[in-house]
């Protein structure tokens, strides 16, 4: 579980020079939808030029409480207490489902896209 920060940050900081000249997909599974939420923390964690050439895909994802660690669930019953949006503060304590194998056909279809040369 990652709270807030893409743990791929350093990582790409590293080899920015590498990855500038290439198209980059980058996807995100989670249960914040796409939104100025996760674009903030994208932004906090990505090079600013990277941010603005990627192909950003929000995936929806599913999380299970009985599968995480105690500080995990410590971590989510805080963090619901502090989320203003009930619906999500719930989600958090008692876990959600949003796959749908289905949403990752837009990144399939970039995917195709480049690899057409279009």
């Amino acid at each position: 579980m990652i709270y807030h920060r893409l743990p791929i940050a350093l990582w790409l900081r590293r080899n920015a020079a590498a990855i500038d000249s290439k198209p980059v997909i980058f996807f995100t599974v989670s249960g914040a939808p796409a939104g100025a939420k996760l674009d903030g923390w994208i932004a906090g964690s990505l090079p600013p030029g990277l941010v603005t050439r990627m192909d950003h895909f929000a995936l929806l994802g599913r999380q299970d409480p009985n599968e995480l660690t105690r500080y995990d669930r410590v971590m989510l019953i805080i963090g619901s207490l502090m989320n203003r949006d009930r619906k999500a503060a719930s989600e958090e304590l008692h876990g959600f489902d949003f796959m749908d194998k289905d949403s990752i056909a837009p990144v399939l279809d970039r995917i195709r896209t480049l690899q057409s040369g279009a």
